[in-house]
């Protein structure tokens, strides 16, 4: 049996209501942030559809600007995603690094000064959880946060 797809119903009153107030060319931080919500809940792995209804007309060339706005705008929630995760990487591999020669440096002087040796090390280890931790954990809700943002700037878009 197939499963139903799920669908997110956005009501307009009018034309205003899409279009950011600084940028009418750009999407409503309250229309996009309406659609994120109404994703709770929804699997990451289906395809979402949009099923967008007016009390006024709206011309082909409008629909098409719209569409438009929506699907840039998630696009770029995406892009931004990735530059944040490009980001994180490069300080993971820094902190990882960063942890390896601490512990390797602690190694080094723990006949010497042995207090100074256990806290290098400690520093050392501190470098390489955050590490772990990030992979884990702060990582995988972003990596989510991405499929989200591409499910939805490829959702079917339907006006009724």
């Amino acid at each position: 049996m197939k499963s139903k797809k799920p669908i997110i119903e956005i009501y307009l009153k009018n034309k205003e209501d899409y279009k950011n107030p600084f940028n009418e060319n750009k999407l409503s931080n309250e229309l996009s942030d309406y659609i994120l919500d109404e994703c709770k809940g929804i699997a990451y792995n289906c395809e979402i559809e949009l099923n967008i209804k007016t009390k006024f007309k709206l011309s082909s060339e409008e629909r098409i600007k719209l569409i438009s706005m929506i699907r840039s705008n998630f696009g770029l929630d995406v892009r931004e995603s990735l530059i944040y995760m490009n980001n994180l990487i490069n300080k993971n591999i820094f902190l990882f690094l960063f942890g390896c020669i601490f512990i390797i440096i602690s190694i080094g002087i723990k006949d010497i000064v042995p207090i100074v040796s256990e806290i290098v090390l400690i520093v050392g280890w501190v470098g390489i959880w955050e590490v772990v931790y990030s992979l884990f954990f702060s990582d995988y809700r972003k990596r989510l946060e991405i499929k989200r943002f591409r499910q939805l700037s490829n959702s079917k878009i339907k006006f009724m």
